[in-house]
């Protein structure tokens, strides 16, 4: 491990990538989406794992399980190896269903994530709709 710098501009400077075009390339493509299957009669374990996580986590449990069970749950966007090792886990360890889609270039946009002047190549790849 090397070790870190001294002065305090130059700790900060050196979290900052040396090529950070390449690392939004490899980045932008593993943002997406966990959306939860719709459940008929959710249990209250199932509300209290929804909650734990953002955006739900001010939410009431009633409104919790309004939303399981029309099936509008859906977290992200984040990067899908947090989604797989965090999320997932829990989601299906109390019985929920959830899938990972990758996040469109139009969701990226409303997060914030690009714009309309971020290069084609930044942006999302297409939904795979061969499925």
């Amino acid at each position: 491990m090397k070790d870190l710098p001294k002065n305090p501009l130059d700790l900060v400077l050196s979290f900052i990538p040396e090529d950070p075009e390449r690392v939004l390339k490899e980045l932008l493509p593993e943002i997406a989406f966990a959306e939860v299957a719709r459940v008929a009669s959710p249990t209250i374990a199932q509300l209290k794992a929804v909650r734990e996580f953002t955006p739900y986590t001010e939410v009431g449990l009633s409104e919790i399980k309004r939303l399981l069970t029309e099936g509008s749950v859906r977290f992200g966007p984040q990067h899908q190896a947090m989604l797989k090792s965090v999320y997932l886990p829990k989601l299906e360890g109390v019985g929920l269903q959830a899938r990972i889609l990758p996040a469109t270039h139009e969701e990226l946009k409303k997060a914030k994530l690009v714009d309309d002047e971020t290069p084609k190549y930044f942006r999302a790849p297409p939904p795979d709709t061969k499925k």
